[in-house]
């Protein structure tokens, strides 16, 4: 008999084991670790768009918004880094707008990232967003896995996704509307 093929003694099972443990519960948290700040900088994200997107921009007076942001970009970069550059900032304020309500942005959060959300924002029906987000999370797609891109690249033209998506729910309507009646 091979000695290479001896069976482990107790103690190296033992051994064995609590290293496996050991090695699942630290990927573990450094997952949740990851996540957690990954949800914290999102939702960040979301509260400096909605901030200038109410006080700074107020809907009026575009180009003293412009020149505001490119101010506060400047100031923001030296401070934070690249990620509040002017078109960072522009990124926010159209997440803020897409998504105007805390209550639906903080469960997206915890399933989506950063990444993921730049693709959904443009998006032109708020229905093919919620959809695609739905499906993000379904498969949990995480950017170290899958390349958002090459996932994004896999379906039809985003037109032709949202025209579906919207004759399916006229049908839909229609159905439930049918259904009362009788």
């Amino acid at each position: 008999m091979n000695e290479d093929l001896q069976p482990l003694d107790d103690e190296s099972q033992k051994s064995t084991v609590l290293l496996t443990d050991l090695q699942q519960i630290i990927s573990g948290g450094k997952f949740q670790a990851v996540a957690a700040v990954n949800s914290a900088l999102t939702l960040t994200y979301w509260h400096v768009g909605k901030r200038i997107n109410e006080d700074v921009l107020q809907g009026e007076r575009a180009a003293y918004g412009k020149q505001v942001i490119r101010s506060v970009a400047q100031s923001l970069v030296e401070q934070y880094g690249k990620s509040f550059e002017a078109k960072n900032l522009h990124r926010m304020m159209q997440f803020a707008e897409i998504f105007t309500e805390v209550e639906i942005v903080v469960p997206l959060v915890r399933q989506l990232s950063w990444s993921h959300f730049l693709v959904l924002i443009p998006l032109k029906v708020q229905e093919a967003r919620m959809f695609y987000a739905e499906q993000v999370e379904l498969m949990n797609l995480q950017k170290d896995n899958i390349m958002v891109a090459e996932y994004w690249t896999e379906l039809p033209p985003k037109e032709l996704l949202e025209e579906k998506l919207h004759t399916a729910l006229i049908e839909i309507k229609t159905r439930l509307s049918e259904r009362k009646i009788k």
